[in-house]
């Protein structure tokens, strides 16, 4: 009931009074590069100076309109990645002096795909305001990676998809795990392809030394990949054929053994040495968390 009265009472003012105001933006990705299809999130602060409450809302008069404007190296505007505006309706009010948080997947409407070096800044738009408000420019790279280990093989007889669907077994697929640099560190990424289509892609985490990921095939064709993300710390993946990850979230750490992956003489793969790791206790745990968007823009 407080909040509907806010919005009747922003309404009445809006239609009454002009308001001369400002908003102050700042753009963040949630990282530097990326890898081709890669999920993309951006992260909008947004302080308001207007003096006023602003508030995105489902009344037509509240309701903002956020839209980017990407350009490519040379400054040249992308005017078919440029312009879709998404309708932010959330109901989130933002104070006089206080800052308001947006976190959206960047890639579900805008399809930044080709590699290159890219500059993005953003745009909003209230129906409360005469003139729209921009962001700061943030720079992103798009790249395909170095591969550094490949394996094709085909898809085994009567493998069911995440969609139910028989897979056919005439097909081949490839996985890759690839290295890209971020900014002044080096990441791993692994993804998996036929030759029409990609399935997955995720980065798995820092290229630490010398060491590169173990990967081993299983009998299903799912991928094992254990890789050095810490001092002393290991982290486990496993991806299936059909590009589902099943397993993302278990750590090992170095105890008197090493953790490794080994075969068995029945086929299968699983971790050996070490002990179990737990994050933020056995290591901490650094990188941002955009996994959560507070505006579905798909």
């Amino acid at each position: 009931m407080m909040f509907r009265k806010m919005l009747l009472s922003l309404v009445f003012f809006s239609t009454v009074m002009p308001i001369f105001a400002q908003l102050a933006m700042v753009l963040t990705p949630n990282q530097q590069t990326y890898m081709q299809y890669e999920a993309i999130y951006m992260h909008l602060r947004i302080r308001n100076d207007s003096g006023r409450p602003v508030v995105f809302g489902q009344n037509k008069q509240l309701q903002a309109k956020l839209f980017f404007e990407v350009s490519d190296i040379n400054g040249r505007v992308l005017p078919e990645l440029s312009g879709k505006s998404i309708i932010l309706t959330q109901g989130k009010v933002i104070n006089p002096g206080q800052i308001g948080d947006i976190v959206l997947k960047f890639s579900s409407f805008c399809k930044l795909h080709q590699k290159g070096i890219y500059r993005i800044h953003a745009y909003i738009s209230h129906p409360l305001f005469k003139d729209q408000f921009k962001s700061n420019d943030v720079r992103i790279d798009i790249s395909s990676g170095i591969p550094i280990w490949k394996r094709t093989i085909g898809v085994p007889d009567g493998k069911i998809n995440a969609a139910g669907d028989t897979v056919s077994h005439d097909s081949l697929r490839t996985y890759t795990i690839r290295k890209i640099i971020d900014g002044k560190g080096q990441f791993y990424y692994c993804t998996l392809e036929d030759k029409d289509k990609l399935y997955q892609v995720f980065r798995m985490g820092p290229a630490i030394g010398i060491d590169k990921p173990a990967c081993l095939v299983d009998m299903s064709g799912a991928l094992h990949i254990l890789i050095n993300i810490a001092p002393k710390i290991y982290k486990y993946y496993k991806l299936d054929i059909t590009g589902e990850l099943l397993e993302a979230d278990k750590y090992y750490k170095i105890t008197k053994t090493r953790p490794a992956l080994l075969k068995s003489k029945d086929g299968k793969i699983f971790v050996s040495g070490g002990a179990p790791a737990l994050p933020n206790v056995d290591f901490l745990v650094r990188e941002k968390s955009f996994k959560t968007a507070l505006e579905d823009a798909g």
